[in-house]
C-alpha cells in the first residue's frame, strides 16, 4: 500500500528568493525567483496556515537573518543542524544552484564554516533579468538535507551537468559542492540535458 503524505502538516521553505520592494498597498512586484516577492519564504499548510515572513519588506541582510530564525523554529534539527527532508533544486547554465553563484562570497571557506543557514546574495548578468538581490539557503543547509533532488532540462545544462555528475572532477562550480551528508543526491533530467548519457 502506497504511503500517503500528510500534506496538511507539511512545511515548504523556499531555497532562494529574489528581494523586490512592495508596491503601494502591500502588493508585490512581479519577477521574484519563487513567485512574487510578496509570497512567504515559508509556506505553512493546515489549520495554522499563514505567511511566516515575506522577503522584500525589510533589508535583504535582515531578511536572511529573519528567515534563518524561522528555519530553526520550524525545521527539526539533528546534531544542532535543521535538516530538510528534501531540497528541490535547479541548476543554471553557469552551474549555480539556489542563489549560490560562481565566485559568491557565500562559498569562500570562512562562509562555509560559519554555521549560517541562510545568506544574502547578489545575482549579476543573468539575462534577461537585471542584477537582483536575493536571500538563499547556504551550502551547509542544503547538504544537511536527507535528499537533494535536482531537475535539469535543455541543452544549456549539458556542460555543467557533465561536471556535476563526475564525482572525481575538481569542484569548479557551485553545483559540484552539493553533496548531502548522510543523504541522497538524485538527478532528474531530459534527453537534451543528458546528451545521451546513460
Amino acid at each position: 500500500q502506497q504511503e500517503v503524505i500528510p500534506y496538511r502538516t507539511v512545511d515548504f521553505p523556499c531555497r532562494c528568493k529574489q528581494c523586490l520592494p512592495l508596491l503601494g498597498g502591500g502588493e508585490a512586484r512581479k519577477g521574484g525567483t519563487a513567485g512574487s516577492s510578496g509570497d512567504p519564504v515559508l509556506y505553512r499548510r493546515g489549520p495554522e496556515a499563514k505567511a511566516q515572513h515575506r522577503c522584500g519588506e525589510i533589508d535583504p541582510g535582515e531578511s536572511a537573518v529573519a528567515y534563518e530564525e524561522l528555519l530553526r523554529q520550524h525545521v527539526p534539527a539533528e546534531e544542532g543542524m535543521p535538516r530538510l527532508d528534501c531540497a528541490l533544486l535547479g541548476m543554471g547554465d553557469d552551474g549555480h544552484t539556489a542563489s549560490l553563484f560562481p565566485g559568491s562570497p557565500l562559498l569562500v571557506p570562512e562562509a562555509l564554516r560559519s554555521g549560517r543557514l541562510t545568506g544574502f546574495a547578489v545575482a549579476e548578468h543573468l539575462a534577461p533579468k537585471p542584477e537582483s538581490r536575493r536571500i538563499t539557503l547556504t551550502l551547509e543547509m542544503i547538504n544537511a538535507a536527507r535528499c537533494c533532488l535536482y531537475l535539469a532540462t535543455g541543452e544549456g545544462k549539458r556542460p555543467p551537468l557533465g561536471k556535476a555528475l563526475d564525482l572525481l572532477a575538481p569542484a569548479s562550480l557551485p553545483v559540484q559542492l552539493v553533496r548531502p551528508k548522510g543523504g541522497e543526491l538524485i538527478w532528474v533530467m531530459d534527453e537534451a540535458a543528458c546528451g545521451g548519457r546513460q
